[in-house]
C-alpha cells in the first residue's frame, strides 16, 4: 500500500495561526507521557475503547482532531481508507512517522490533513462510514458548527464516536462544593504551560452532549467512559467517569428541524 502521508492543507479558511502555534508549542514539550505516546504501538485507554466501538463497522474512517493518528493507524482492516484531521503540524508529522513505522497493510490507505476545525470540513457530503473525535470538541470555538459538519460528511447510517470531558464527574462536583475549580485536562501546577486547563474552551455533561447531538440530527446510542475500574464506572458514566465516550449515528431519514 502507499505509505501514510500528509496531503495538502485545507485551502483558505480562518486558521488562527496564533492558536495553532500555541498548540504546537504545547505538544512539543517533552514529558515522560509524550515519550510513551510517540511509540508506534501505543494506544491510550480512550483510543482503545473507541477502536473497540468501531469493530462492527468498516469502509471509510475520519478521525477529527486526530493528534498522533492512533485511531487511524490502529483501526481494523475493514477500514480501507482512513483520514486524520488536526491543525498541529507537530502531531501530524508524528502521525506519519508512527504509521510508517508499522508493517504495511495491503490495500489500506492512511492520509492526514492540516485543518482548522472551526472552518467547514473540506470533504464531500456523506463520504464516511465512521467518524471519531476524541478529546477534541472541548477545544473548538463552535461546537454546533463542528458537529453539524461531522453529521454532513457521515453517510446515512454512519457511526460517530465522540469523547469529551465530563464536568459532572463526582470528583468535579466535590471540587465545586469546596470552592475549587475542577481540573479536566492537566493540573493547576501546569496551567501556566498548558494555557489554562489544557486549552479547554468548553465543558460538558451527558445531558448537554445528548442535546447537541439531537440539535444537529444525530441519534444517541449509548455512553461509556475510561479510567480504572471501568466496568464499575460504566454503570453510571455521567457521574462516575471523568470523560464521556458517546456513540451516535446519522439516521437514514433526517429528523425534522435538524440543521
Amino acid at each position: 500500500m502507499p505509505r501514510a502521508r500528509i496531503i495538502a492543507s485545507s485551502p483558505g479558511g480562518r486558521t488562527p495561526t496564533g492558536m495553532a502555534a500555541k498548540y504546537d508549542s504545547l505538544h512539543r514539550v517533552k514529558t515522560s507521557a509524550s515519550t510513551v505516546a510517540e511509540s508506534p504501538t501505543y494506544v491510550s485507554a480512550p483510543e482503545a475503547i473507541a477502536l473497540s466501538l468501531l469493530r462492527p463497522y468498516g469502509g471509510a474512517l475520519l478521525d477529527v482532531g486526530c493528534g498522533r493518528g492512533t485511531v487511524a493507524i490502529h483501526a481494523h482492516s475493514g477500514f480501507r481508507y482512513r483520514l486524520g484531521l488536526d491543525f498541529s503540524e507537530f502531531f501530524l508529522e508524528q502521525a506519519v512517522v508512527r504509521a510508517n513505522a508499522l508493517p504495511t497493510q495491503e490495500n489500506i490507505r492512511i492520509e492526514f490533513m492540516k485543518h482548522d476545525l472551526d472552518d467547514s470540513l473540506p470533504l464531500a457530503e456523506a463520504s464516511f462510514d465512521a467518524v471519531v473525535s476524541l478529546a477534541c470538541l472541548e477545544h473548538v470555538f463552535d461546537v454546533y458548527g463542528l458537529l453539524s459538519e461531522l453529521r454532513r460528511v457521515m453517510k446515512p447510517g454512519a457511526v460517530l464516536v465522540l469523547q469529551v470531558p465530563n464536568i459532572a464527574y463526582a470528583r468535579h462536583r466535590l471540587s465545586l462544593l469546596l470552592g475549587r475549580l475542577p481540573v479536566t485536562a492537566s493540573s493547576p501546577e501546569l496551567w501556566w504551560r498548558d494555557y489554562w486547563d489544557g486549552t479547554h474552551l468548553h465543558y460538558f455533561t451527558l445531558a448537554a452532549v445528548k442535546m447537541l447531538l439531537a440539535h444537529v440530527g444525530l441519534v444517541y446510542i449509548g455512553v461509556t467512559g475510561s479510567g480504572r475500574l471501568r466496568p464499575l464506572r460504566a454503570w453510571r458514566p455521567s457521574l462516575l467517569t471523568s470523560d464521556l465516550i458517546v456513540i451516535a449515528f446519522r439516521p437514514h431519514a433526517e429528523p425534522a428541524g435538524a440543521t
